[in-house]
Order: structure tokens, then C-alpha cells, then sequence
């Protein structure tokens, strides 16, 4: 039996949860292209001004969408949410080349990012990660 994998992501299909349309793109491809338009950016400002009482330092902003994805950070939802706080934001999921990095901060993000699956489905290092950012004067610990 041959696997089946995305065309877009390369998630095989023995991946719980996963079914792949006729474009053979996973299902969690084809959510993340509409996802802009179902959230209600109204409704997560409230939910972020009821957090803000919490005093919480910092929002940790997991991209559900792009996480395990190695296809690049979620720009649109981190503009957003960037929108909707002045805390420090750190974004998690998505990375899979150390450019990802370099172009997401050159896209005028501020806050801190996280990653795991470059580290365990790529041949990227975090010192390579950290070198390709510093190569590109992006403040960063070695």
C-alpha cells in the first residue's frame, strides 16, 4: 500500500484526524486558506481585554493552522493579533527554513518566536536558525 501525502504540507495520510480533498491537500491545508474569514476579530478583542485583567505578561499565540506545517509563520493572524494588545506576543508554529525566521521578523514582527518541528522533521539546527538571523542583524542570543 502506498501513503498518500499533501501536496501542499506533506502530511501523510496516517495522520489522525486528516482526510484530503480532491486537490490532494490535507484537510488542515484547506482549513487554514479560509481561516481569515471565520474568525470574528470583534469577539477575540474582548476575549484579549478579559486576559489583560489577568495581568499576564505575555501572550503565548499558537497558530494552530501552521503548527507542524513547516510552510512559514501565519502572518495575517499575528498582524491581527499584534492589533488587538500592546503585551509582548511570542508566535509558535509554522517554521520549517531558517528564512521563514528572517522574513517574519523583516515583516515588522516584534515579539518573540517559538518553534519545534524545524527541529525534528529538517535537517535545520537551532544554532543554524539563530545564525541565519544574525547574519540578517536580527538581535539574537548564540
Amino acid at each position: 500500500m502506498e501513503i498518500r501525502y499533501c501536496k501542499a504540507c506533506l502530511f501523510p495520510e496516517t495522520k489522525p484526524d486528516l482526510s484530503f480533498n480532491d486537490k490532494e491537500e490535507c484537510s488542515a491545508c484547506s482549513s487554514s486558506k479560509n481561516k481569515d474569514f471565520e474568525i470574528d476579530w470583534g469577539q477575540r478583542k474582548l476575549e484579549f481585554e478579559k486576559m489583560h485583567q489577568c495581568n499576564d505578561g505575555e501572550f503565548v499565540v499558537n497558530s494552530v493552522d501552521c503548527d507542524g506545517m513547516i510552510n512559514g509563520f501565519d502572518k495575517i493572524l499575528y498582524q491581527n493579533v499584534s492589533r488587538l494588545t500592546s503585551k509582548p506576543i511570542v508566535a509558535l508554529g509554522g517554521a520549517g527554513m531558517p528564512s521563514h525566521f528572517t522574513e517574519f521578523v523583516q515583516a515588522n514582527y516584534k515579539g518573540a518566536l517559538a518553534t519545534a518541528s524545524i527541529y525534528h522533521f529538517t535537517q535545520f539546527t537551532p544554532q543554524e536558525v539563530k545564525k541565519t538571523l544574525m547574519r540578517a542583524n536580527i538581535p539574537v542570543r548564540i
